[in-house]
């Protein structure tokens, strides 16, 4: 059973086979290479932007 397809080379993403979930976007990658693709055809910069507004603060010890 088909439940999605790939955000990136639009593969059919079949029920069972372990892929990549983008929880915020609700987006699925086949594979890591097919996320790599899409991270850079959107811009790395953007992503990494949005990663670290998410996730990295400044602090001090």
């Amino acid at each position: 059973m088909i439940v999605d397809t790939c955000a990136n080379c639009d593969s059919p993403i079949s029920e069972g086979k372990r892929v990549l979930h983008d929880d915020h976007a609700e987006l699925h990658f086949c594979d890591a290479q097919c996320f790599r693709e899409w991270a850079e055809d959107k811009g790395a910069e953007k992503v990494m932007a949005f990663y670290r507004a998410l996730n990295i603060s400044e602090v001090n010890y």
